[in-house]
């Protein structure tokens, strides 16, 4: 009978928020493949806040019908990130995260923007934080939110 009240006790810590430190979770709608189709995707940082490396999370799903059973659209990924300099062809310098072994939907660079967005950069030669492209950004979760920092 204990036993059954610890396994209870272990399932219910698991729902409590996140297992170590976390740098940050980012949520938000991203285009697909074929630039048409919106994806869901989540990304969560593991680390110390002030980590320049970590293990990363990411959490995709296509919001179109057809497409919610096609595993590139729908995709739980870990591996490693490491947040770098990307300098423009005009010298400026963005901080950036890369996802290393990024599934091919994915964008394997982020700019951090100074108000904490993850804007996907397809092209680190040239960065872009034009408002056409902090339309895809990923938004950061306050920590306070269910479900923070958890896949």
């Amino acid at each position: 009978m204990r036993m059954g009240y610890g396994v209870i006790l272990i399932a219910l810590a698991g729902c409590a928020g996140p297992t170590g430190p976390v740098v940050g979770d980012w949520r938000g709608y991203q285009l697909g493949l074929s630039g048409l189709n919106d994806l869901s995707t989540q990304l969560i940082l593991d680390g110390e806040p002030d980590a320049r490396s970590g293990i990363y999370h990411l959490v995709t799903r296509a919001m179109e019908p057809g497409l919610v059973d096609d595993p590139r659209w729908n995709v739980r990924w870990t591996d490693h990130w490491e947040r770098r300099v990307l300098q423009d062809a005009q010298a400026q310098s963005y901080v950036a995260i890369h996802l290393f072994n990024a599934p091919n939907a994915e964008t394997p660079d982020y700019l951090l923007t100074a108000n904490g967005l993850l804007v996907p950069v397809p092209n680190t030669k040239h960065p872009d934080v034009s408002p056409e492209a902090l339309k895809v950004a990923l938004v950061p979760l306050p920590r306070t939110s269910w479900g923070y920092g958890r896949p």
